[in-house]
């Protein structure tokens, strides 16, 4: 999983923004 960040560009543009919509989904939970 850790090569696949190292690598972004082989996963497809859906992955990339859904993981960037975890982690701020993640923040607003900390954030609360």
């Amino acid at each position: 999983m850790q090569k696949n960040i190292k690598h972004p560009h082989t996963l497809g543009r859906k992955s990339i923004a859904r993981k960037r919509k975890e982690l701020e989904d993640a923040r607003g939970e900390e954030i609360s």
